[in-house]
């Protein structure tokens, strides 16, 4: 009946199907009512108004039915009883499409299976993934890639520090999210710092163009989101991606920034005996040193004593 309502049957079809239809006045009389239902209701489709269709329906069962009484001379009440009756049953179509529709609408749609990579605290990896592309996750970095990534984007979710090396796809665009910046790559090396307990997000592009709003960063540019806002900000390439080599340098950075770093590169807790301290300076490049040497040696630089405890190595004024 599906087929014949929507004309999708053919002549022949639809011949067979009205012959035996109106072999049966109270059979004939049960489609009549569904196919009033079907063109008074309308597809149940967008925007649809189940409410509207059904009241549509229930005038209609208080119309006459002159038009199917005239076509079987059978006694008025007969031919009007039967007629209701399929009006009736149209009315709980209409119902039941009304309930199958607010489900479909209503259903969320299945979430996206995530998978996760992560580099713990104390420790850096290398990954490849499915498009070609290389990523190297920075200490106490999470990587999440969806179960569709690279069919019609290559969409990652960071928290944490991470360099990219993206070979370019337009049909396919490579996008970085993070709770305070968006990176899409327009064919490049980069990489992307946004850790959750740092309240900025850092860009610095190695190669390549990397987009970020309205923004479109080139090679040796960097910008940060601060306050929800994003902007250009100077960048040394060499402090900001030495990291990926194995290296840690710091060029007039804030002690604050210094100790938060230490600590995820080496897994140990590193603190400051005064919030004052975190704004003094440092200036230094480290390579295979172990924890205590480096902060030994910044302690040093600054006039400053470093305790070790239990818990890990706080830096306090002599």
């Amino acid at each position: 009946m599906g087929r014949w309502l929507a004309g999708e049957m053919s002549l022949e079809e639809a011949a067979r199907f009205e012959f035996w239809v109106h072999s049966d006045v109270e059979r004939a009389a049960f489609v009549s009512g569904v196919r009033q239902a079907w063109y008074l209701a309308g597809a149940a489709g967008e925007g649809w108004d189940a409410q509207r269709a059904l009241r549509r329906i229930r005038a209609a069962q208080h119309t006459p039915v002159i038009a199917l009484m005239r076509r079987h001379p059978e006694p008025a009440s007969r031919a009007s009883r039967v007629v209701r009756i399929g009006l009736a049953a149209a009315a709980t179509i209409v119902a039941v499409l009304a309930a199958r529709t607010v489900i479909l609408h209503e259903r969320a749609p299945a979430a996206v299976a995530m998978t996760e990579y992560r580099a713990a605290r104390g420790q850096r990896v290398i990954l490849r993934l499915s498009d070609g592309t290389q990523v190297t996750l920075a200490p106490g970095t999470v990587l999440r890639r969806p179960a569709d990534f690279g069919r019609r984007e290559r969409r990652l979710e960071l928290e944490g520090e991470a360099y990219f090396v993206v070979t370019h796809d337009a049909a396919r665009p490579f996008t970085v999210q993070t709770p305070r910046l968006i990176a899409r790559d327009l064919g490049t090396r980069f990489s992307v710092r946004a850790y959750a307990d740092d309240p900025t997000a850092d860009l610095v592009v190695a190669e390549g163009t990397v987009a970020v709003d309205s923004f479109v960063l080139g090679a040796g540019e960097g910008g940060a989101t601060r306050n929800g806002s994003f902007a250009r900000t100077p960048v040394s390439l060499e402090q900001a991606l030495a990291w990926t080599d194995g290296r840690l340098v710091f060029q007039d950075t804030p002690l604050a920034e210094v100790a938060s770093r230490l600590a995820r590169w080496y897994d140990v807790e590193v603190t400051l005996g005064s919030p004052s301290l975190g704004a003094l300076r440092v200036t230094g490049s480290f390579r295979d040193e172990p924890a205590n040497a480096v902060l030994d040696a910044i302690a040093r630089s600054l006039g400053l004593r470093l305790v070790r405890g239990e818990s890990g190595y706080q830096l306090t004024r002599g």
